[in-house]
């Protein structure tokens, strides 16, 4: 309940990371809202690493917002190097925490939103996924509380760093880092995307994007995939298997494929536009880690937005808890901008629809697609301000957030 509070916990570690803008427009978030439904967190953000006073939060009903101070970002990334850029956040319940970046100048404008995985929930063995096109891809390893080694197997060529704890190693590339190897003697915090870059096709301007990578232990094998914008938007989705070949399928109704993946590669998947009324069913013999890109295109102007988003697929056995607090970010420039929010949810068949409430309601449904198993894929609408999701049903789901205005765009897993 509210206003009673207990001894604080470390629950997650994560490096803050370098924004291509100025200052003056450089935006820095953290959300961060209680798993339990009427019961506040409080706590703090703190920079172990860094003589920064400790930022204090209680969530309340409607989470907590956090502006991270800019100083603490690290400088433009030049190859490999370590840094100090580490934040901890400390409660004393159980939370959800989401890491918001952003440029706001409007000629510069772009954002990206990753919802971090506990200290519980990190592994020691990790493949990187990415994308390039004209940019260059960043990926940043940080070791929790132990002195910590991380072996990095590029091509079949091992390098080993020791981390300190708390310490960050980060480092940027001009080719693309997907399917690299991450193994490391303690569990550590992986994250990996695009300071700036766009598809091939699309309009001048670049979008950030990062998402944070699971270990492999939270991988799976069965996949159900979901365009998060529209079906005219481009969908780009990236598999990797671990250290073996590795057989998938996937298809959607009749149309099925079968691919070998090698030990040291990833597949591709290009889908645009996205297969009409259908969703993407993959499936494969071993575990793999599936990445979505998307990028919005547009009928009037004729070609894709620079907007470029990157999210975890969920396997179909990972599910969400029944009551979520979560965020939607500001990423317009101006007041005229045109804004998308939505939700999607993967619901389980025989389902009821009714037992879904956003923001202590009903909305109205759209159905997108059809699970192999007889559920459904279904996508709201939402405002730009924090929401609440709660499931009254014995059910459970899955469900990813989509953000985009004209040149920037956010997608993230609940």
């Amino acid at each position: 309940s509210a206003g009673w509070h207990g001894v604080q916990q470390p629950r997650f570690i994560f490096t803050l990371l370098p924004l291509e803008c100025s200052s003056s427009s450089a935006v820095v978030k953290v959300f961060i809202a209680s798993l339990s439904q009427n019961t506040e967190a409080s706590g703090n953000i703190s920079f172990p690493l860094r003589d920064i006073e400790d930022i204090p939060f209680v969530t309340g009903e409607n989470g907590s917002l956090i502006d991270i101070p800019l100083h603490v970002l690290p400088s433009s990334i030049q190859t490999l190097r370590k840094e100090n850029s580490t934040a901890m956040i400390s409660a004393d319940r159980p939370v959800a925490a989401y890491v918001h970046l952003r440029c706001t100048e409007q000629q510069n404008n772009k954002a990206t939103t990753f919802k971090l995985i506990p200290l519980d929930g990190l592994g020691t063995e990790y493949r990187v996924i990415s994308y390039r096109y004209m940019g260059n891809p960043v990926t940043a390893v940080t070791a929790y509380n132990r002195t910590t080694v991380v072996n990095i197997i590029q091509s079949g060529i091992s390098q080993t760093t020791t981390l300190m704890p708390y310490e960050t190693i980060l480092w940027e590339s001009d080719s693309d880092l997907s399917g690299v190897y991450l193994v490391t003697d303690e569990p550590v915090f992986v994250v990996s995307g695009n300071k700036e870059d766009h598809l091939d096709g699309s309009t001048m301007g670049k979008d950030m994007f990062y998402e944070c990578m699971p270990p492999l232990n939270d991988w799976g094998m069965t996949f159900s995939v979901a365009p998060l914008s529209d079906r005219e938007s481009a969908s780009i989705l990236r598999i990797v298997p671990w250290n073996m070949t590795t057989i998938i399928t996937w298809g959607y109704g009749a149309s099925q494929w079968t691919d070998v993946i090698d030990s040291e590669d990833f597949k591709e998947i290009q889908l645009f536009p996205f297969p009409d009324g259908e969703n993407i069913e993959i499936s494969s013999d071993k575990p793999v880690l599936v990445m979505q890109f998307t990028s919005v295109y547009k009928e009037g102007q004729g070609t894709l937005t620079p907007s470029l988003s990157m999210a975890t697929v969920t396997p179909s056995d990972k599910v969400i808890g029944r009551y979520l607090v979560f965020p939607l970010f500001a990423i317009g420039s101006v007041a005229s901008d045109i804004l998308d929010y939505h939700m999607t949810v993967w619901l389980p068949p025989g389902a009821n629809t009714d037992f879904l409430l956003v923001n202590n309601n009903t909305p109205s449904w759209s159905q997108i697609g059809t699970l192999a198993n007889g559920g459904m894929i279904l996508r709201t609408s939402l405002n730009e301000s924090t929401n609440t999701f709660q499931i009254h049903g014995t059910f459970q789901v899955r469900a990813a957030v989509y953000g985009w205005h004209r040149v920037s765009s956010f997608a993230y897993l609940l």
